[in-house]
């Protein structure tokens, strides 16, 4: 009995101290952890301000025309990359945490995500974030805050692909404007242009619809390269 009783106020004050270290350990975890979520959202949040109101200031534009003998603004900027440019559909303006009737969707969800993780905790909507997962999240909101141009994608007319047989389709089509919007006071607008994007005979694979979604991206890109050489943004990974 001695024995035991020697054995335990030995034991037990061990078992007591580890468990305080690990109790310490967790407790320090969350609070880090809060802490980067916390960073991450501030650094966001500036960036999705700035993109919910394009939805205003887009509305301003419409029946735009130049001055007499003047021409629509472009002042299309020297460095576009993934990294800071994204584009976006119009209708996702309106609540940046749910995607809207969007005609046909391919576009960056960068800005709905950030929105969603920042807001609600979600990657997407009905999706909620883990704990192990909020280095990633953070990191993600933290990469958003880069953004500094958004293009607005107003689609104009959009025809679907569809099969007519086991080899045949009938290629669809995309038709669309672009507002291109540096995130900086006022929101200026530095360039407008439309662009087309359709499935040629080439086409092959199960799924159309996401063959027309790389070519959206593609004839996005060679657009953006007409105006400055090498000139890309995240159109998404649809």
């Amino acid at each position: 009995m001695n024995s035991l009783r020697g054995t335990l106020k030995i034991v037990v004050p061990i078992l007591l101290l580890g468990a305080l270290f690990v109790g310490t350990a967790v407790w320090l975890g969350v609070r880090n952890e809060r802490r980067m979520m916390d960073a991450a959202r501030a650094a966001a949040e500036p960036r999705l301000a700035s993109i919910a109101t394009l939805k205003a200031r887009l509305a301003g534009l419409t029946g735009y025309a130049p001055e007499p003998g003047g021409e629509l603004p472009d002042m299309f900027p020297a460095e576009l990359t993934p990294a800071n440019a994204l584009a976006i559909h119009e209708e996702d303006l309106a609540d940046l945490t749910a995607p809207g009737p969007v005609k046909f969707r391919w576009c960056s969800d960068r800005a709905t995500t950030a929105a969603c993780l920042s807001r609600k905790s979600e990657w997407s909507p009905g999706k909620p974030l883990k704990w192990q997962e909020k280095s990633e999240a953070a990191r993600q909101m933290q990469e958003f805050a880069t953004v500094r141009y958004v293009l607005v994608v107003k689609t104009l007319s959009y025809t679907a692909p569809t099969y007519e047989d086991s080899f045949q389709f009938r290629g669809g089509d995309m038709h669309a404007s672009v507002f291109l919007f540096e995130l900086a006071p006022n929101l200026p607008l530095l360039a407008e242009f439309e662009f087309s994007a359709s499935l040629g005979s080439t086409a092959s694979g199960p799924d159309l619809h996401q063959a027309l979604r790389r070519r959206c991206r593609d004839a996005l890109r060679e657009e953006l390269g007409k105006r400055a050489p090498g000139a890309e943004c995240d159109a998404g990974t649809y």
